[in-house]
């Protein structure tokens, strides 16, 4: 695991303060680092934007629970950045949250 290397400068910065350096912090963080055959998998909710970075690992996290049959969901936040759909979160009217709530919602979580 490691910060990718097309990844912006700015991005870079973020994401190693949010997470830091070292390795295995890295890979614990990594959602796709706890997909695993025969061991159990919550229902998740895959959502994602179209900037190519996010959405590449978002497809390869999609792969990897559709290859060990595990539960989940995906949404498209068309027309979001990863900022935006984390900004906008709990406001009124936000197409992310409506499906967060649904999701909730169908696991018995809402």
């Amino acid at each position: 695991m490691h910060v990718h290397n097309s990844f912006p400068v700015l991005y870079k910065t973020l994401f190693r303060r949010a997470f830091g350096e070292d390795e295995n912090v890295l890979r614990d963080a990594s959602p796709i680092a706890h997909v695993e055959e025969g061991s159990y998998m919550p229902p998740t909710l895959v959502i994602y934007t179209d900037w190519r970075l996010t959405k590449a690992d978002s497809q390869r996290l999609i792969n990897a629970l559709n290859e060990v049959g595990a539960p989940f969901e995906v949404f498209y936040a068309q027309g979001k950045t990863h900022d935006a759909v984390s900004k906008d979160i709990g406001k009124p009217g936000d197409a992310v949250t409506a499906e967060i709530l649904k999701f909730l919602e169908s696991i018995g979580g809402g």
